[in-house]
C-alpha cells in the first residue's frame, strides 16, 4: 500500500510566488505516490506553470460567470446557516466588518469545494494525507473533502506570517480560527515565535500546534572568499510598505555621506508598488554607492547569483515575519544577516555569530551601525561568521532535513 498525499496551495506551481515550496515538493513527490495539489486561487488564462515531479497531478479551480457566482453565494450562505455554521460564526462577529469578512470566507470555502469534490481522483488502497500550506480557507476545503475521501485520515497544516498573526489581519479578526484548530491534527508554525502566539491565544488547542522549520536546499557555498573592492549587499522581498526597503536606501545615503571610501553594491531583488519611488530615490541621492534593482527574479536565478558573487551581507528590514525564506537561502551561501528582531527571525540571525539583530523600531543611524560593524571587521573575523552561518543553517534549515521530518509526523499521528 502507498501513500497519497493532498496538498493546498494558493498559487503554487502557477506564477513565481510560493518559491519555497519548490524544495519541498522533491521530498514530498519521493515520499508519496502520489501528489494532488489543489490550487485555491482561480487562476488567470495562460498562466506560468512551472516544472514539477511527474507523480504531482495540479488541480485548478474554474471562474464562473457573474450570475452563476451571485446565486451560488446566496445558496452557500443559506446552507452555512442551516447547518449552523456560519450562524456559530456571526455570534463571535463584534463588528459589520467581521460579519462581512465572514460571509467572503465561509463563500469561498464552499465555492471551492463544490469545484474539487466534483474531480476523479485516484486513490484505490493508500492511505491518504491531508496537507495545507496555509492556515486559511484551504483547511476549511481540506476537512470537506477529507470527510467525503477518507475521514480517518490525518490533517495538518502549516502557519507562517500573514496567515498566522491576527494583528496582520483587517479588524484583527480571523474568520472560522476557532473551527479550523477543531479539525485539524496538527498546527505547525514555521517559527518557535509563532508556535508560542499561538499557544498563548489559543491555550485549549496547544496540544496540536507543533513548530516545523522549513528549510532551503543545499546548492553549495560561496566561491572562496577573498579580500576585494566592492562591499555587496542584497535583499529580496516584495518592495511594499511592510517591507520598508527605502529604509536600506536612506541607510545607504547616509554611509555615502559619512564613509566616501567604502565601496557598496547593492542588488535589490524583488518588486512592488514602492519600486519606482526607491530607484528615484537611489538615482538622487546614492553616487558612488551602486544600486541594481533586479526585479522579480526567478530563485534559480537568485540562487545562481550566490554562487557566482562573494556577498557580504544580506538585509532585511521588515515590520514583521514569519521565519524568512529569504534569509534562510542567503544563510546557505555562509551569508550574514543584519535582520529586524522581529516573528521567527532572532531564531536564524543569532546577534554577534550569524549577523545582527536590530529593533523593529531602528533608526537609520542604527542599521548603518550594523552593516559599517560587519564591512570594517577584519578579514578573518568576517570568514569565522560566514562559516558560522553556514554551519548553523546547516543544522537547523536544511531540506533534506527539515522536510522528511514534516512528513514523519503523518506516520505518528496515523497511529
Amino acid at each position: 500500500m502507498g501513500k497519497v498525499l493532498f496538498m493546498f496551495t494558493n498559487d503554487y506551481p502557477y506564477g513565481t510566488g510560493e518559491t519555497f515550496i519548490e524544495n519541498e515538493i522533491l521530498v514530498s513527490s519521493k515520499i508519496y505516490k502520489k501528489v494532488y495539489i489543489c490550487v485555491m486561487n482561480i487562476q488567470r488564462e495562460n498562466a506560468l506553470m512551472r516544472e514539477i515531479p511527474q507523480n504531482v497531478e495540479v488541480i485548478t479551480l474554474s471562474k464562473h460567470g457573474k450570475f452563476y457566482k451571485a446565486f451560488s453565494t446566496v445558496a452557500h450562505i443559506v446552507t452555512g446557516i442551516f447547518l449552523g455554521d456560519l450562524f456559530a460564526e456571526w455570534k463571535k462577529c463584534r463588528t459589520l466588518g467581521e460579519f462581512q469578512k465572514s460571509i467572503i470566507f465561509y463563500n469561498a470555502v464552499m465555492e471551492r469545494y463544490a469545484q474539487l469534490k466534483k474531480h476523479e481522483f485516484i486513490l484505490e488502497e493508500n492511505r491518504i494525507d491531508f496537507y495545507c500550506y496555509w492556515f486559511l480557507e484551504s483547511v476549511y476545503v481540506a476537512d470537506l473533502l477529507k470527510k467525503v475521501i477518507s475521514p480517518d485520515s490525518v490533517l495538518i497544516t502549516r502557519a507562517h506570517g500573514y496567515d498566522l498573526y491576527t494583528e496582520r489581519t483587517s479588524f484583527n479578526y480571523f474568520p472560522f480560527r476557532k473551527q479550523l484548530l477543531r479539525k485539524v491534527n496538527r498546527v505547525c508554525p514555521c517559527s518557535l515565535a509563532g508556535e508560542q502566539y499561538l499557544k498563548n491565544k489559543y491555550p485549549n488547542f496547544s496540544n496540536k500546534i507543533v513548530c516545523s522549520y522549513l528549510g532551503t536546499k543545499d546548492s553549495m557555498p560561496q566561491p572562496a572568499e577573498k579580500e576585494k573592492d566592492s562591499f555587496i549587499i542584497v535583499t529580496c522581498s516584495n518592495i511594499i510598505p511592510l517591507k520598508r526597503v527605502i529604509r536600506v536606501a536612506e541607510t545607504l545615503a547616509l554611509i555615502e555621506q559619512e564613509n566616501s571610501r567604502l565601496k557598496i553594491e547593492w542588488y535589490c531583488f524583488g518588486d512592488g508598488e514602492l519600486r519606482h519611488d526607491i530607484e528615484e530615490y537611489c538615482k538622487k541621492n546614492l553616487r558612488k554607492i551602486k544600486a541594481f534593482f533586479m526585479g522579480q527574479t526567478a530563485n534559480e536565478d537568485i540562487l545562481e547569483f550566490y554562487k557566482s558573487q562573494n556577498v557580504d551581507l544580506f538585509i532585511n528590514v521588515s515590520e514583521t515575519e514569519g521565519l524568512p525564506v529569504s534569509i534562510m537561502e542567503a544563510a546557505s551561501f555562509g551569508i550574514p544577516a543584519i535582520a529586524t528582531e522581529v516573528g521567527g527571525s532572532p531564531e536564524i540571525v543569532l546577534d554577534g555569530v550569524t549577523g545582527y539583530l536590530i529593533d523593529k523600531d531602528f533608526t537609520n543611524d542604527e542599521l548603518k551601525t550594523s552593516i559599517l560593524r560587519y564591512a570594517n571587521m577584519p578579514f578573518n573575523k568576517k570568514r569565522t561568521m560566514k562559516k558560522n552561518t553556514r554551519e548553523y543553517w546547516k543544522k537547523n534549515f536544511s531540506a533534506d532535513n527539515n522536510y522528511p521530518k514534516f512528513f514523519q509526523q503523518y506516520d505518528e499521528l496515523s497511529e
